[in-house]
């Protein structure tokens, strides 16, 4: 049990960070009640459900990129960034989830268009 409350934990800092608008540092931002509850009620249930069986600790993360902390989704993956703060839509997450030329994630079927949007919003 200790071990899922630490990652529960680490998910809210790391993506409600992603959503939020403040400048990244070595300190741990705060962020607005209303981008943390957008995060854990709509965000996360669709990360868990759909990335972590591959892109988490839980083994070798497929090429490379980790889902589940702050540290890990601003590394990337072999390819690259997964997420361009500075250039959101531009991202190879957002690329990828919506079925681009490089990859298709999840890839047995494409995410529902709701979840897709909601993760877009996210990024």
């Amino acid at each position: 049990m200790g071990r899922i409350v630490r990652v529960l934990l680490l998910w809210t800092a790391t993506f409600a960070g992603l959503l939020a608008s403040v400048g990244w540092s070595n300190d741990v931002p705060t962020f607005d009640d209303a981008s943390i509850e957008f995060f854990e009620k709509q965000v996360r249930p669709i990360l868990v459900a759909r990335c972590f069986e591959c892109h988490s600790d839980k083994g070798t993360p497929k090429g490379g990129l980790r889902l589940d902390s702050r540290e890990a989704v601003m590394k990337g993956g072999v390819t690259g960034l997964a997420v361009k703060l500075e250039k959101p839509a531009e991202s190879l997450f957002i690329s990828s989830i919506n079925y681009g030329d490089i990859y298709q994630m999840p890839p047995k079927s494409k995410l529902p268009q709701s979840e897709i949007a909601v993760l877009t919003r996210w990024v």
